[in-house]
């Protein structure tokens, strides 16, 4: 469910940039087109890389290092879909070890 909002949320969102591209190169030309494309590709980039990670840690209680080492992991691991449950693996990974060692001190 949340995975399917995810995709609704990238595809309105490109629909939007879409559309002021359009605009853009529309009113102004291809140059202000491309300016649009660069602004939203950067702002998009710098909220999926580096803001989003930070509040998704922060959330679960990981490390941000340890979030970005999770997706590059899964991915090699499972592929594409690694990268989009590699925190859920982290954190199930981790739950499993504390409660493993919970068991092993009694």
């Amino acid at each position: 469910m949340r995975l399917g909002r995810r995709v609704m949320q990238y595809a309105a969102l490109s629909a939007v940039a879409g559309v002021f591209a359009l605009l853009a190169l529309l009113d102004g030309g291809w140059s202000e087109m491309l300016l649009v494309i660069a602004a939203y590709s950067i702002i998009n980039f710098i909220i999926q890389s580096l803001i989003q990670p930070k509040f998704v840690a922060d959330a679960v209680n990981i490390t941000l290092t340890l979030s970005f080492v999770s997706v590059i992991f899964w991915t090699f691991v499972i592929g594409p879909l690694g990268a989009i449950l590699a925190v859920p693996l982290t954190t199930a990974v981790l739950i499993n070890r504390a409660l493993r060692r919970r068991a092993d001190a009694r």
